[in-house]
């Protein structure tokens, strides 16, 4: 419901209380005024309905969100984790390959190196000819001398070629080694940017997701800004309903109406199988306010309909079943408080309200005199009592004519 209609509402309740007020017409007048009210009664409570299913939408998807942002943010953590894991293995493989590229570097320098050696050797051979045996053999103080020095020039010559085969298989070696670093370091490089771009999809996620939440709170204050406009709306009409009811009474009307609830209880008394209903709150039996209009005691507001009976009772005192039943309700219930519905059966339920706690649940059969629950004054209250209501088909009447005290 927009403003533009609830204002139209407002300007349509202040014509209305002024015309109830000072008019005189007759009674069909004042009797179709009072349907005119009730139409806009009911077009407002359906727009209000609306208001109450799309507050419980928001609502819901709000915690939903709410949800999704926990998990995104524990997704989050684990990316960051996975990405520092990622980065601290390249780096070190980085590391690794410099330490690889310096021993290469060293390696190649030292087969360089014995390359230039092997190199002198043969130019010095080629400038001064090949070793002669016989010279070795002759200058040789003995034979075991002879064998000696012809094994030391084998030895070098040896020497020379088995120290660049092994530098040369080093140099293979560490190359092999640089070469599975590098595809290391790739990989990792992957890795790393794989999950960089993970952290930063769940990062946008959680801003998207935020930014939703933002708009849900705003449209939950929204709609819970219009549920109590239509409410108070709501509780204006009411009061108009009943002043136009009031200027339209007679007594041949009221005899009706009399007649009509008598016949209407014991129609509804011949489907109610469960039989006269006990009093609920033993010991006490003063009712402090009955089910009729009345000064509303915590608003102030006059002619506000009480749709049961308050029983005073001390704070703890036994809440007992006024019959046989099952527990269709047990929980805290608005303006009620902690309140227990008991469903029993031909479309007769009762309502025990503000009650300080409850020991039954939802399913629990219950006979009549079970203690279902204990005295106090949650909710909508000024001190401790029972309110006890009698609903048939859900629509609220008298209790006093189901219960004896």
């Amino acid at each position: 419901m927009n403003k533009k209609i609830f204002n139209l509402f407002i300007a349509l309740l202040i014509a209305l209380t002024s015309y109830v007020h000072v008019s005189a017409d007759s009674l069909a007048e004042l009797k179709e005024r009072q349907r005119e009210l009730e139409r806009q009664r009911e077009e407002l409570n359906e727009q209000s309905r609306r208001a109450v299913d799309y507050f419980n939408d928001t609502t819901a998807e709000k915690s939903e969100t709410l949800t999704e942002i926990a998990s995104l943010d524990v997704a989050l953590d684990e990316a960051e984790d996975a990405l520092s894991v990622v980065n601290v293995n390249l780096y070190e493989t980085n590391v690794l390959i410099e330490n690889t590229e310096s021993d290469l570097a060293q390696t190649q320098s030292l087969i360089e190196g014995q390359r230039q050696a092997l190199k002198e050797r043969i130019r010095y051979i080629q400038e001064n000819g090949s070793v002669n045996y016989l010279d070795v053999l002759i200058d040789s103080k003995s034979v075991s001398d002879f064998l000696n020095r012809l094994e030391y020039i084998n030895q070098i010559v040896l020497y020379d070629d088995s120290m660049i085969k092994n530098l040369q298989q080093s140099e293979n070696k560490i190359s092999d080694d640089l070469k599975l670093l590098e595809n290391a370091r790739s990989q990792a490089e992957i890795l790393a940017q794989d999950a960089l771009v993970k952290k930063q999809t769940l990062e946008n996620t959680i801003a998207e997701k935020q930014t939703r939440l933002l708009e849900l709170e705003k449209n939950e204050n929204y709609y819970s800004t219009q549920i109590t406009d239509f409410q108070n709306t709501d509780a204006a009409l009411s009061a108009l309903i009943a002043e136009a009811a009031e200027a339209a009474k007679n007594e041949e009307e009221r005899l009706a109406r009399e007649e009509a609830e008598k016949k209407a209880r014991a129609s509804l008394a011949e489907k109610y199988t469960g039989g006269i209903m006990q009093w609920p709150v033993s010991g006490y039996h003063t009712i402090s306010s009955g089910y009729d209009y009345r000064v509303d005691p915590i608003s102030g507001k006059t002619h506000s309909f009480h749709t049961g009976i308050d029983i005073p009772a001390p704070k703890g005192t036994d809440i007992t079943a006024a019959s046989s039943g099952k527990v269709i309700l047990a929980e805290y219930y608005g303006g009620y408080g902690y309140a227990v519905v008991i469903d029993h059966g031909g479309g007769i339920s009762t309502l025990y309200g503000h009650n300080s706690k409850l020991v039954v649940s939802v399913g629990d059969y219950v006979n009549a005199g079970q203690v279902i629950s204990k005295c106090g004054s949650t909710g909508y209250s000024t001190g401790p009592h029972c309110h006890f209501e009698v609903r048939v088909n859900g629509t609220h009447t008298n209790p006093l004519a189901y219960v004896r005290k």
